[in-house]
């Protein structure tokens, strides 16, 4: 297992957020905000309640990264975060905020 933990930020106002950490599909890992670091996430004047989201009863993203949540790497490649908005570059223009997230490995591929 990663004994170092894994940290990269998301920008709200950024399409993509590459992170440049290559994942093994099977592989699951722990996100967590990190706490004081970052900017409060917005979509225009709408303050984002949590870095998973809200319920716009649109199309459902790959994932959803909850804060303190576990997830299970669907395909081997590099994680690319993404802001929660209408998935067209435009939408975030109006999009504010960052946060920190940390990656902890839970469990190897197989184990």
């Amino acid at each position: 297992m990663t004994s170092i933990p894994l940290t990269f930020d998301v920008h709200a106002k950024r399409h993509w957020n590459a992170t440049g950490l290559h994942l093994t599909q099977g592989a699951r890992y722990r996100a967590t905000v990190v706490p004081g670091v970052g900017d409060t996430l917005k979509d225009a004047s709408f303050t984002a309640g949590t870095i998973a989201g809200e319920d716009w009863k649109s199309w459902p993203p790959p994932w959803v990264i909850a804060d303190g949540g576990v997830f299970t790497v669907p395909a081997t490649g590099e994680l690319v975060c993404y802001f929660n908005d209408v998935q067209l570059e435009i939408f975030y223009r109006n999009n504010s905020g960052w946060v920190r997230l940390q990656l902890d490995e839970v469990s190897p591929r197989g184990a």
